[in-house]
């Protein structure tokens, strides 16, 4: 094909040899990695990482191969799409991740580590025409544990924390903390009065504050998404299985309204937001190197006043409450809508189908929450004053736990890979044999044993990267983004292709 250039003039032969030419290219281009965007996801950080390395996971969730040559890693400041870069790396020429593979870059490859805590942070992917792949906004996260990619009931990317690491492996499920939203009620109807409730699932005293610095203020538990500022809890602890109101009103006037027996605290100083707003819980960690306290959430609900969420909650007498306390929060799948806060001893049991039916009637009840399967008895409605229930006392026994179920999908689509179960706990110890922390309640089992079909193309791979070396700085740091200057090895043989075939056109004219 390359004699073609060499003729001196047109001739017979040379419609034949540009085809052929245009063959050879088109060759060239089937076999280069194909270059498939909005598949590429940053599935995975650990940003807070204490002695150990940061890293950041990429996922490709196409069944092509992804050339990630000039690609670009940022970690910034602030939230995306308008955060400021602080640090860049482009990815080295030839880096490919496989069909449905994953890569992890550590910070020793990157050049730096992202930041942990302390305030709106950001890790983005870049094309190498910066264009936003895809990106991470993130407060912080508890040392060790990191932040995942969870896509809720809508279709949405939420990046909660997760349960345990899964560095080049399907994530883990999100990790609900003990304390949780449980109710909101941001839009009342006239004559009622804003809440958000706060429950303790769990059988253990929780403190609101950060032990290392008792009596700092700055250092309390706060609510953020309320209007006007944070609300620091004005208290020191949560009682085991305690629910307690925050509210926009005195507490005294919200109890006498509501006859409630919790305990109440307000008014927070400012309102919530009825066009929807992000609630979070946060809480304080160790104070940084400027003296103030980074905020690690502990629970986040984005709720709306529209569909899919639930319009009779914005101002027609209903309120958001969660479904399950010990399942991810932030998910319009987890809550429901009710219009009666008073509560008395329920007949129906805590399965689903009674749960839904009871909501239906304008019921809430508080111990069907914790766990749907469950058989305890809750707290419905009913007509007279009603009466609060105490929770029942467990009966004495050892913990209780459920089989091993699996959390996300094998690591390996044929031949053998890595799959993550985990177990719950269904009832805790009474005075028996205590129920294992929460590393030993997850585990990793061999899948997809089945070896792989060598005669056909693989279709999942889990590349591990080497050590790149560190790009040479431009007049714009890695990358001059002035220019969108990074071209595709792909996108020349197509430019090239398209053109041969105008000539080719011409000349048989």
């Amino acid at each position: 094909a390359c004699a073609c250039f060499a003729m001196p003039s047109f001739s017979s032969t040379t419609p034949r040899c540009l085809s052929a030419l245009l063959l050879v290219l088109l060759v060239c281009l089937s076999a280069l990695p194909s270059r498939v965007e909005g598949t590429v996801w940053v599935n995975e950080l650990l940003a807070n990482s204490g002695p150990e390395d940061d890293w950041l996971e990429l996922w490709n969730d196409a069944d092509v191969t992804v050339d990630l040559s000039g690609w670009i890693i940022r970690d910034a400041d602030g939230t995306e799409p308008s955060s400021d870069p602080v640090s860049e790396y482009e990815i080295p020429q030839g880096t490919t991740i496989g069909p449905k593979g994953y890569l992890v870059f550590f910070g020793a490859q990157l050049g730096f580590g992202f930041k942990d805590k302390g305030g709106s942070e950001a890790a983005a992917l870049y094309t190498p025409s910066l264009v936003r792949e895809d990106s991470v906004n993130y407060v912080g996260s508890p040392t060790g544990v990191t932040i995942i990619r969870y896509v809720i009931s809508t279709g949405a990317d939420k990046h909660p924390i997760g349960v345990f690491p899964t560095r080049g492996a399907a994530n883990s499920y999100p990790r609900v903390m003990p304390v949780v939203i449980s109710e909101i009620n941001f839009q009342p109807a006239d004559g009622d009065y804003e809440w958000i409730k706060l429950t303790n699932t769990s059988p253990d005293v929780h403190e609101t504050f950060n032990p290392l610095y008792p009596g700092n203020p700055a250092a309390k538990w706060q609510v953020d998404g309320i209007q006007m500022g944070n609300y620091h809890l004005p208290f020191d602890q949560f009682e085991p299985y305690e629910s307690v109101y925050l509210t926009n009103v005195n507490a005294a006037t919200f109890k006498a309204k509501y006859n409630r027996t919790e305990r109440v605290f307000g008014p927070y100083g400012g309102i919530l937001n009825d066009a929807g707003e992000s609630i979070s819980l946060l809480r304080p960690d160790e104070a940084n190197n400027q003296g103030t306290f980074p905020l690690v959430p502990l629970d986040t609900v984005k709720y709306a006043p529209t569909s899919p969420w639930f319009p009779s909650a914005a101002g027609g007498g209903d309120y958001l409450v969660r479904r399950s306390l010990v399942s991810y929060g932030d998910d319009v799948l987890n809550w429901a809508v009710s219009s009666d806060i008073d509560y008395n001893a329920c007949s129906g049991g805590c399965d689903p189908s009674s749960f839904d039916q009871c909501l239906t009637h304008t019921c809430v009840e508080d111990l069907c929450k914790f766990s749907l399967d469950t058989t305890t008895p809750g707290f419905c409605a009913s007509s007279g004053t009603p009466t609060p229930t105490p929770a029942p006392t467990p009966a004495a026994g050892d913990c209780v736990l459920s089989d091993w179920t699996d959390v996300g999908t094998c690591s390996a689509q044929c031949g053998p890979g890595k799959q993550t179960q985990t177990r719950t706990i269904e009832q805790e110890a009474n005075g028996g044999a205590a129920c294992p922390p929460s590393e030993e309640r997850t585990r990793q089992v061999d899948c997809n044993l089945t070896p792989c079909d060598t005669t056909a193309t693989p279709t999942s791979s889990t590349p591990t990267p080497t050590t790149a070396p560190t790009p040479t700085p431009t007049s714009g740091g890695y990358v001059n983004t002035a220019l969108a200057a990074h071209v595709s090895p792909s996108s020349v043989l197509v430019a090239l292709s398209i053109a041969l075939f105008s000539v080719i056109a011409m000349v048989m004219v």
